[in-house]
């Protein structure tokens, strides 16, 4: 299983706000809205894979709209391993702000360990 495909294909499944603006680069010509996905590292132990994927949400709107974005992805996540068949859990690890003044875009970051 290539998780961060099995983590894209399930955020675009999910109708989320931002639509099919789900990607694992920044595209050329981004929308005002998306959200990115990075797998950040990852391990093995007993057969059980272990990922830790980055999921940033972005927005050029305002910290208000990007905070809403955030929440959606947290909420569709907290429902992935459920959904999804060979993968055993999914944990919110970290959330926090991750804007950068420079380039005018807020964005959002939570990361997870996803088990499969």
């Amino acid at each position: 299983m290539i998780i961060e495909t099995s983590v894209l294909n399930y955020l675009i499944s999910r109708n989320l706000s931002v639509g099919s603006s789900v990607y694992m680069e920044v595209p050329e010509d981004p929308e005002d809205e998306y959200i990115l996905i990075e797998k950040i590292g990852g391990g093995r132990s007993d057969q059980i894979n272990m990922s830790r994927i980055d999921i940033q949400s972005c927005s050029k709107i305002s910290m208000e709209r990007v905070l809403e974005i955030n929440e959606e992805v947290i909420s569709a996540m907290d429902e992935y391993a459920y959904n999804t068949i060979g993968v055993f859990g999914c944990n919110l690890n970290y959330n926090n702000n991750y804007t950068n003044p420079a380039t005018k875009i807020y964005r959002y970051q939570a990361g997870f360990n996803i088990y499969f």
